[in-house]
């Protein structure tokens, strides 16, 4: 988007352009990682734990220089897509997926492996209140699949004239499709 003209650590810049969930046309030399394999910080807990650090204190000025930037920049209706606030958007929406993903990723993980964390207690409202006869726990409406008819539904839109955000794989040819009736969860 060319809002910054500082790098912050362009190694650990290029690394995590790549991301975790990377594709094959962008992870061809996996030995140029700058971070260990698990086998490897198993084996040096220290340097592992230097590299954490790193990263960490990165996240930290990432922070600092984009809380700036937002600081900067005054806000602008519409976002458009070459806005400095559609690249935000873009931030904030990316971050939300992936934490859908590590969600996903523990709900199948062994129950041995999962770890409480203490920034994020386990829920004790509504139906997961420590005792189950309580008037918490009863009170919660039960969660029933409610129907939804059949219909149209549109997939992909112009970018032309967009009015709000979306990622760019929403946008190109834009087609209807038929989608037979279902049931989805009412909470």
């Amino acid at each position: 988007g060319k809002m910054i003209s500082d790098r912050i650590d362009p190694v650990l810049e290029m690394q995590m352009a790549v991301g975790v969930d990377e594709m094959s046309w962008d992870d061809w030399d996996s030995n140029s990682y700058v971070w260990q394999s698990g086998a490897e910080a198993r084996q040096d807990p220290a340097l592992a734990t230097e590299f954490l650090q790193k990263v960490l204190d990165f996240r930290v000025e990432v922070r600092k220089m984009v809380d700036g930037l937002i600081q900067a920049h005054p806000m602008e209706w519409p976002i458009k897509k070459d806005s400095f606030w559609w690249v935000i958007m873009m931030g904030i929406e990316h971050e939300r997926i992936h934490l859908e993903t590590s969600s996903v990723i523990h709900r199948q993980a062994e129950l041995s492996k999962v770890q409480p964390v203490g920034a994020f207690p386990v829920c004790d409202q509504g139906r997961f209140h420590p005792d189950p006869n309580s008037v918490a726990a009863q009170s919660m409406p039960p969660n029933r699949l409610l129907p939804v008819p059949a219909g149209t539904t549109r997939l992909g839109r112009a970018w032309e004239d967009t009015k709000i955000y979306g990622w760019d794989n929403e946008f190109g040819r834009e087609q209807h499709r038929q989608v037979p009736a279902f049931n989805a969860s009412e909470y």
